[in-house]
This record gives structure tokens, C-alpha cells and sequence, in this order.
């Protein structure tokens, strides 16, 4: 008879070994809490808002969220994919509901939206901008795209034409947002930030009746 079977007899059947716990699914008490999309979202902007894009690593990530690194890595691989997170939680929480508006309208709120989206998250969209055509391929990026493309279209601008004036539109926006970083960055900013507003209002506006002009052009032209 083996030794263990022997046990089980002597203690009446019931094994004196201990067994290990099943926790599958579980993470163990020393990995921390159990963690999930929407509070790695909201740590990840808490970070991002005191201490920009630099503090998005995993280690000082797992700290500020209490659990060990393995459980984040359950999540996010590294600092993409939790850039990934924020990028989209921030464009969540601010892109207003474009359905059924007039072109002008659309485009106009789009650019306040992202104008002010990323303005408490310093140096995240100039990260977002660095990775070239690897943004393209994300969602939300490709909602700003088609949304700001059927708008045009809509205005009349053709669609060998929509492409370059898109660009033109997203200039604006993501240019004004890095010029006003920069700005607030200088140890003596030259340009107040309601003078910075006014001028992106202004320069959307400007877009705006460039664009019925050259939707009125091609008309013409089409005619």
C-alpha cells in the first residue's frame, strides 16, 4: 500500500493533504484587486493628467492601480496599448453626436471637440501624431476620418478633392493643439489662451467658407 493511500485510511478517507485553492479566473491576494477596462481607463488619464505621456509605464502603472505588473500585462502588452486606452477613453468622453447635422455643423463641432479633447493630456497627441500610419488603423481615428470625409462630400467638395481639404481641416485642429502646448510650455507664454481660442474659432470659420466657396467653384464647373 502506498504512503498516501495509507494516510487517507488512517485519517478515516479524508486526505490530510492540503490542496491547493482552485482560482482560476481569480487573481491571487498578492497580485492586488481585480482589475478592468474601465479603472485602467480612468488611472491611466489621472496619470496622463499630472504627469503626461512619460508616466504611462507599466511598473509605475501596475503601482497606481495596485496590482502587480502580471495582472496589467492580463490588459495592456506595453505603453502602446495603453496609449491605445487613453487616446480612445479621451476621444469617448468628447466626440459630440454628428448624426443628422448639416456639413458646417458637423465639421465645426468635430474641431471643438478635438480642440479641447486633448488640451488636460499634454504631449498625447503629438505622441499619437509620431507613429505615422499605425494611428491610421485605429478606430478612432478612422471614425475622424470618415466622418470629416462624408461631411465634405455633403458640401460639395468632390471626391478627387476631399482628400487634400481634409488634410487642410486636420492642420487646423491638430496644429492648434501643439502650437498651444508649446505656448504653454514657454516660461513666459507670448499669447494668452483666450486669445489662442479665438484665433482657432476664427480659423475654423475661415475653413468653413473656404470650403462652400470651392464646393460653389466646382459647381460651376461641373455646369
Amino acid at each position: 500500500m502506498n504512503l498516501a493511500k495509507s494516510r487517507d485510511l488512517e485519517s478515516g478517507g479524508i486526505s490530510l493533504e492540503k490542496r491547493k485553492p482552485n482560482r482560476r479566473g481569480r487573481p491571487r491576494i498578492e497580485d492586488g484587486p481585480v482589475l478592468d477596462r474601465e479603472r485602467l481607463a480612468a488611472t491611466l488619464l489621472d496619470i496622463a493628467r499630472h504627469e503626461g505621456v512619460t508616466g504611462l509605464q507599466m511598473r509605475p502603472v501596475a503601482s497606481a492601480l495596485g496590482v502587480s505588473p502580471k495582472v496589467l500585462y492580463g490588459h495592456v502588452t506595453d505603453k502602446q496599448g495603453m496609449l491605445e486606452i487613453l487616446v480612445e477613453t479621451i476621444l469617448d468622453a468628447c466626440m459630440p453626436d454628428v448624426r443628422d447635422k448639416p456639413w458646417d455643423e458637423t465639421l465645426r463641432a468635430m474641431a471643438g471637440a478635438l480642440h479641447q479633447a486633448y488640451k488636460p493630456f499634454p504631449g498625447v497627441l503629438d505622441v499619437v501624431l509620431a507613429q505615422g500610419c499605425d494611428v491610421l488603423q485605429q478606430p478612432y481615428t478612422k471614425w475622424f476620418h470618415a466622418t470629416a470625409h462624408a461631411a465634405l462630400t455633403n458640401a460639395g467638395i468632390p471626391q478627387k478633392k476631399v482628400y487634400h481639404v481634409f488634410v487642410r481641416f486636420a492642420v487646423i485642429v491638430m496644429g492648434s493643439v501643439l502650437y498651444e502646448e508649446s505656448n504653454a510650455r514657454s516660461a513666459d507664454p507670448s499669447e494668452s489662451q483666450e486669445s489662442l481660442d479665438q484665433c482657432f474659432e476664427e480659423n475654423v470659420e475661415m475653413f468653413l467658407k473656404d470650403v462652400e466657396r470651392m464646393a460653389s467653384d466646382c459647381a460651376g464647373t461641373d455646369g
